[in-house]
């Protein structure tokens, strides 16, 4: 047990310096949401005339231990929402170079360490929808020791897979919390 602990220590400490390159994506890390899960709701709409539509997921098949994270997604700085568990948010963008960002809201998991963040930059056009997944990484063996993460990433999704991903998770809403 003291061995795993140990092991799982010595990893939180090698977690990726990606907040400071992240600053041009991410948002102020102080920021906390408070995320509104809409059971049942599995849409996407079309993206607004002469806008891009971005869709933002939260995969934690690769979490398993709990509590799981919720992740903060930002573009261009500013963050533009939250997700928690298997949920998703949409948000409307100009067309253009764009700078994304998804952080662990909470520290709380990582012993007061700074979340780990993942980074993304795409170019949008006008009425197109993309998607990318925040891919929440925690992986332990049968006594407790860290073998994988902590960690996110941020990765584009083909659409296919990304239908499929929204059939299966609920829409989310988010809030940012008053201190």
């Amino acid at each position: 047990m003291k061995a795993s602990l140990a092991v799982s220590l010595l990893a939180l400490s090698m977690i990726p310096g990606a907040r400071a390159q992240g600053v041009a994506a991410c948002g102020q890390t102080e920021v906390k949401f408070e995320v509104k899960i809409n059971n049942g709701v599995h849409t996407v709409p079309a993206p607004e005339a002469g806008k891009a539509l971005v869709i933002f997921l939260q995969d934690d098949a690769q979490f398993n231990t709990r509590p799981r994270p919720t992740n903060k997604f930002g573009i261009d700085g500013a963050w533009a929402g939250a997700t928690d568990g298997a949920t998703y948010f949409y948000v409307s963008v100009d067309p253009g170079d764009h700078h994304l960002c998804a952080e662990w809201q909470s520290s709380l998991l990582l012993l007061g360490r700074k979340p780990p963040s993942g980074l993304a930059n795409f170019t949008a056009e006008a009425g197109k929808v993309y998607y990318y997944k925040a891919r929440d990484i925690w992986v332990t063996d049968a006594g407790g020791a860290l073998i994988e993460g902590p960690d996110v990433r941020l990765e584009p999704m083909d659409i296919n897979a990304a239908q499929d991903y929204v059939k299966d998770f609920s829409l989310c809403s988010s809030t940012v919390k008053q201190k």
